[in-house]
């Protein structure tokens, strides 16, 4: 069912271990993340992120990866750090033009998982889950602080 669905939607969020789970071994031992999404068998017009935890995240979108870093932060714990991530993420392909995904360029990618990323790292020095998401406000004024 999984690997249906991998093929019909137009947005897939797995983490690093998600994707290593679906697509089992890969045989490249210098980025097995890499080596998994060849293996991936997905809509070739949907946005695929992979996060990667404190290695920040990747996206692959027509052919094209864009990689962002994480944030180094004190971690309190991460429970909802995946949720502020994709609520992120969705915060900012919401308001798309009305072609959707089509309009996404590489740099619109990037400042997107960048977003996003905060939004996680955030959360990541809070308690709790839905009472640590954090406002716009603090989202940009954390990216101010990290000159972003």
């Amino acid at each position: 069912r999984v690997n249906y669905l991998v093929k019909t939607v137009d947005v897939l969020k797995l983490s690093d271990d998600d994707l290593l789970w679906l697509t089992g071994p890969t045989r490249d031992r210098t980025d097995p993340v890499a080596g998994a999404l060849r293996k991936l068998d997905y809509n070739q017009y949907g946005l695929v992120i992979v996060t990667e935890g404190p290695r920040g995240v990747r996206a692959l979108w027509r052919g094209e990866t864009v990689r962002v870093p994480g944030f180094k932060v004190k971690v309190a714990e991460t429970t909802g750090c995946g949720d502020a991530f994709m609520a992120g993420v969705i915060s900012k392909l919401a308001p798309l033009c009305k072609e959707g995904l089509a309009c996404i360029t590489p740099d619109f990618l990037s400042e997107t998982l960048t977003w996003a990323n905060a939004c996680a790292a955030i959360v990541a020095t809070r308690y709790g889950a839905a009472i640590s998401m954090p406002t716009t406000r603090e989202v940009n004024e954390f990216l101010e602080d990290q000159g972003k």
